[in-house]
């Protein structure tokens, strides 16, 4: 649906709100994934589970798989915070239109 404004605009009704709330939760997202702390803390916690994983005895099968289970998540959170990053730099491109016409 488009929503015509007085001045002719045909932008959708998400706008720059939506767009704002995702160029800055963009930002928010590559501060995370900067933070020397945070990563250190990810990687460490992502080798002490595979450490755990090559010391499991034979029998700890679901054991193994709960902690195959927690990398992937370490691992998917990263995932996700690049796909807020890429929709707030797209956002940060729309909203950079939108104010200059």
């Amino acid at each position: 649906m488009v929503k015509k404004t007085g001045s002719g605009n045909t932008r959708t009704p998400r706008s720059v709100t939506q767009l704002s709330h995702e160029d800055m939760r963009g930002r928010a997202a590559e501060k995370l994934l900067n933070d020397k702390t945070l990563n250190q803390a990810l990687d460490d916690m992502r080798e002490a589970a595979f450490v755990l994983i090559a010391d499991s005895a034979m029998d700890q099968k679901q054991e193994r798989e709960d902690l195959y289970l927690f990398v992937k998540t370490i691992d998917k959170l990263k995932k996700q915070l690049h796909v807020y990053i890429n929709k707030g730099k797209g956002a940060g491109i729309q909203l950079k239109e939108v104010r200059n016409g």
